[in-house]
């Protein structure tokens, strides 16, 4: 009876769409058992028995000495699966078991693996979390591995193994972005003053032009929404990608920069001594940025640096100049890698240069440039 056990593991199939693994689209993992639905069964899932026939056998009947063996048993077959998840040795050092259901855990399995008996054990869907990353930053994958262990009990010889999913979550690119309004909150008219809007992505950002920013912000946003349940980046950031997308199709004027801007009034662009209202939008991994005049570059968090002088002029009679990070998102305590700095007003309350307290940075921007002081 050994063998008849043995020989049903060996026919016992997974299949999966691990794969094709992407942010927000769940992982399916389907176990075939190696023997005909009217073998009698009893199924359980991590402990829990279910009675009835098994859904999605592999095609046909064990035929021959098998079949025969199988014909004359007294007790019924019993066949079970349990999974569990784990992360990849870059993450966890060989890898360790993952907490799963809910916000700030690494995955969602439907049904649930460890007590919902309601629900065909023999399919899995699978959402991870996965990782998040500027457009221009090489942001690996997390490397999961689900463990599908299959076990086969007949007249009370037992056989089992072990397959294991390997799987690739790719990041949710979070594109870094700058607006900058001409009026105050990016008013779209100050009485009879048309407003503009100088938009600006890295030199090495695949967006390219205007359109593809939009559509891009609108991706994420619909992301967003599909991983809610596990990666919850907050109001304040789904608010910001929404308002970048307005008003991009809504200010009257709208000009677009590839890369670092050393002239306002300079390759198309007629926005010198405009700049009112903020909105930089990115990712933040946490790292303390320290504060004072001349904020240094810190890896893993979005920031620019404006000046008002062209050029990036630091050092000459007018050197003033600010810099401006992200700030992190963290909704119920937990980190969510990604930051928002909205500021309305660059009058109320009055908003001076950094490096000269006396000076107003309000209508007063000649060049700006990605990361802070090197």
């Amino acid at each position: 009876m050994d063998n008849v056990a043995q020989q049903l593991i060996d026919l016992t199939r997974v299949v999966t769409d691990a794969a094709g693994a992407a942010p927000g689209k769940p992982v399916h993992i389907d176990v075939l058992p190696g023997f005909s639905t009217a073998l009698p069964t009893t199924t359980t899932l991590n402990g829990v028995t279910l009675s009835g026939s098994i859904v999605g056998t592999l095609a046909g009947t064990l035929t021959g000495t098998l079949a025969g063996v199988l014909n004359t048993l007294v007790e019924p077959i019993q066949f079970s699966v349990t999974f569990s998840v784990r992360k990849g040795v870059d993450e966890m050092g060989g890898g360790g078991m993952m907490a799963n259901k809910g916000i700030g855990q690494d995955y969602i399995a439907t049904p649930d693996i460890n007590v919902n008996p309601n629900t065909d054990p023999l399919n899995v869907a699978f959402l991870l979390k996965p990782p998040v990353g500027e457009d221009t930053d090489a942001t690996p994958p997390i490397h999961y591995a689900i463990d599908v262990t299959i076990s086969v009990m007949v007249e009370g010889l037992s056989a089992s193994k072990t397959l294991t999913v390997p799987v690739d979550v790719p990041a949710v690119q979070i594109p870094a972005l700058l607006l900058l309004g001409k009026h105050a909150n990016f008013a779209v008219y100050d009485g009879d003053d048309a407003g503009s809007l100088f938009v600006m992505v890295r030199a090495s950002s695949p967006l390219r032009e205007l359109g593809t920013v939009v559509a891009t912000l609108n991706r994420v946003m619909g992301l967003v929404g599909t991983l809610k349940s596990i990666l919850d980046f907050g109001s304040i950031f789904i608010d910001a990608l929404g308002e970048a997308a307005k008003l991009i199709g809504t200010v009257p004027t709208v000009y677009f920069s590839v890369g670092n801007a050393p002239d306002l009034d300079g390759d198309g662009l007629s926005f010198e001594d405009e700049a009112s209202s903020l909105l930089l939008i990115g990712v933040h991994n946490g790292s303390a940025v320290p504060g004072g005049a001349n904020v240094p570059t810190v890896s893993g968090v979005t920031q620019v640096t404006l000046y008002n002088d062209e050029g990036f002029d630091k050092g000459g009679i007018d050197e003033e100049h600010t810099t401006f990070s992200v700030d992190e998102q963290i909704i119920a305590g937990i980190p969510t890698g990604v930051g928002v700095k909205r500021i309305a007003n660059f009058t109320s309350p009055q908003l001076d240069w950094t490096t000269d307290p006396g000076d107003h940075m309000n209508d007063d921007s000649s060049s700006v440039r990605w990361g802070g002081m090197t």
